[in-house]
C-alpha cells in the first residue's frame, strides 16, 4: 500500500458525511466526488453525480469535476461533452482559473479520442487547448506542462498555428463530435436532457477571456 493510501477510506467517509449533511451545497458535492475519484472509486462518483447533479447543471465547478470523473471511467466522449458545457456560456461568469482547469482536461479528452478514432478534428482541438492555455495569466507550472504537451502535438499532426477564433471553433466542433461518442452505458439521452445539444453551445465568455488577456 502506497504512503497515504490507507487514509482514502477515511477521507471518503468524511466527505460523504459532509455532503449528506447538506446535499444542496455545491462545494461539498464536488469535494466528495473528487475524493472518490482520487480513491479509485470513479464509478461511485459518477453514480452520485447522476443522482444529484441535475441540481447543479449550471455550475461550472460541478461540470468540470463531472467531466474529470467521466475521463476517469474511460468515457472520453462524455468527458469532452461535460467539459465543453463547463466552458460554454451560462449563468455563471467564467473565471481564469476555471478556464485553465477545463482547457487542460479537455486537451486530455481530445488526445484520447484522437488516439482511438484518428479523427483529425480531435487532434486540432487538443492543439487549440494548448495554444489557448498558454495564453492564460492564471497558468501554473503543472498546467503549463499540460498546455505545452497539447500544443506540441500540432507538429506530429500537421496542425499549424491557429488564431483565437479558429481555436474556439476547433474546440466547439470536437465537443459536438465527442458528445456523439458518449458510451451507451452512460445514458446519452439523460445527458442531452441535462446539458442540451452541444451544437447550440456558444463561447462568447471564453472569447472575451482571451481578448481581455491580450489587452492587459
Amino acid at each position: 500500500m502506497e504512503k497515504g493510501e490507507r487514509w482514502w477510506p477515511v477521507a471518503c467517509r468524511v466527505a460523504k458525511a459532509i455532503y449528506e449533511a447538506d446535499p444542496n451545497h455545491m462545494h461539498s458535492l464536488t469535494a466528495m466526488v473528487s475524493i472518490l475519484r482520487r480513491a479509485d472509486r470513479a464509478e461511485e462518483a459518477m453514480k452520485a453525480l447522476v443522482a444529484t447533479g441535475d441540481r447543479f447543471r449550471d455550475h461550472r465547478g460541478v461540470l468540470y469535476e463531472w467531466s474529470t470523473v467521466a475521463g476517469a471511467i474511460g468515457d472520453y466522449g462524455l468527458n469532452a461533452w461535460l467539459g465543453g458545457r463547463a466552458l460554454a456560456d451560462g449563468e455563471e461568469s467564467l473565471e481564469g482559473v476555471q478556464c485553465k482547469l477545463i482547457l487542460a482536461g479537455l486537451g486530455v479528452a481530445f488526445r484520447e479520442m484522437f488516439a482511438s478514432s484518428q479523427r483529425k478534428a480531435f487532434a486540432v482541438a487538443q492543439v487549440a487547448c494548448g495554444h489557448l492555455g498558454l495564453q492564460l495569466q492564471e497558468s501554473d507550472p503543472t498546467a503549463k506542462r499540460y498546455f505545452e504537451r497539447h500544443a506540441a502535438e500540432g507538429g506530429r499532426h500537421g496542425v499549424s498555428e491557429i488564431s483565437l477564433e479558429q481555436a474556439l471553433e476547433a474546440i466547439r466542433k470536437a465537443v459536438i463530435l465527442g458528445a456523439d461518442e458518449t458510451e451507451p452505458d452512460n445514458d446519452p439521452v439523460f445527458f442531452e436532457r441535462l446539458l442540451g445539444d452541444p451544437a447550440g453551445y456558444t463561447y462568447k465568455a471564453l472569447l472575451g477571456t482571451f481578448r481581455t488577456s491580450k489587452q492587459t
